[in-house]
């Protein structure tokens, strides 16, 4: 079986993210094809320079025969929507510029498309893990996507948030569905699997875990943007979901509040616990506790 990843990639700031899927994903994916493009969502022009970036930095160089990198110069276009801001719709195009290369190189028969956010990495490292993912494609109709929900973490490599069950990743069968639709298929095709909240997963999610200054250069070139600095600093002295205070949702619920945790083989990526020193951001604030009394008092009456 071929198991192909298709990787949006931004800026600079996510290369330690993107060392950790590559080393943890490396026994199960045979090809990352990563797409970048010479605009941001939010139209910015910013160039292309995944390649030098990969080239020059020896740590990747296990991996760089593995590696395709799809360079692109998409304009963007816009739309409104009253829930998120302006969306930038250069997002799909962007990543589905790397199936012409796939369907090219690999055949229909037993080869699964991943089209995976590069801060979503399936854990390839052990068996018990290992042997989820693979159970699954026996496991789901033919004519349906896989949707894997994920443990997430948020602002740091051990900053837990709560689960998402969502299609941050959707392994597709590329035999009939890449070669005849688009990338994104219908809701009612999906089958879920992985329930984290039952002790079943094999798939992280590092969400915003860089520096300060860079999770603010994310929010500056998000596809869902009107976010503030203000916001994502009251997101991280209260460890809390950001929210958008200009759109009039400024106070999430305790549900949406997460939590540091301490990390062991149960609960991290073997190669984050092995580096969590190095990879930490520090970005939280480490009094975010009574810091939620002082700005959230309502909570706490």
């Amino acid at each position: 079986m071929n198991i192909i990843s298709t990787i949006s990639f931004a800026e600079h700031y996510e290369m330690d993210i993107l060392l950790a899927k590559l080393h943890t994903e490396d026994a199960g994916i045979c090809e990352w094809v990563m797409c970048e493009n010479t605009y941001t969502h939010t139209g910015e022009y910013k160039g292309n320079h995944l390649v030098e970036l990969l080239d020059q930095d020896a740590r990747f160089d296990q991996f760089r025969h593995k590696i395709k990198v799809i360079s692109n110069d998409i304009r963007p276009t816009h739309r409104p929507t009253n829930e998120t801001g302006w969306f930038n719709m250069i997002a799909t195009p962007q990543r589905d510029s790397g199936i012409p290369y796939i369907l090219e190189r690999y055949s229909d028969d037993g080869a699964w498309l991943v089209p995976s956010d590069l801060d979503v990495i399936f854990d390839f490292t052990g068996s018990n893990r290992t042997d989820l993912i693979y159970d699954m494609f026996g496991k789901v109709p033919s004519d349906e996507r896989i949707l894997f929900s994920t443990v997430r973490y948020i602002y740091d490599f051990d900053n837990y948030g709560y689960c998402q069950y969502y299609n941050h990743c959707l392994p597709l069968e590329l035999v009939r569905k890449i070669r005849s639709i688009h990338i994104v298929m219908p809701e009612n095709k999906t089958h879920r699997v992985l329930d984290p909240t039952k002790g079943e997963f094999a798939v992280f999610e590092y969400s915003f875990c860089f520096k300060t200054n860079h999770m603010v250069r994310k929010l500056e070139i998000y596809g869902h943007h009107d976010y503030t600095r203000d916001d994502l600093e009251l997101a991280l002295k209260c460890n809390k979901q950001i929210m958008r205070a200009s759109m009039g949702k400024h106070d999430p619920s305790p549900e949406r509040w997460y939590e540091t945790v301490a990390l062991d083989e149960t609960n991290s990526l073997p190669y984050v616990l092995h580096n969590i020193n190095a990879l930490k951001t520090h970005a939280v604030d480490q009094s975010y506790r009574e810091n939620r009394r002082v700005y959230f008092p309502e909570y706490f009456s």
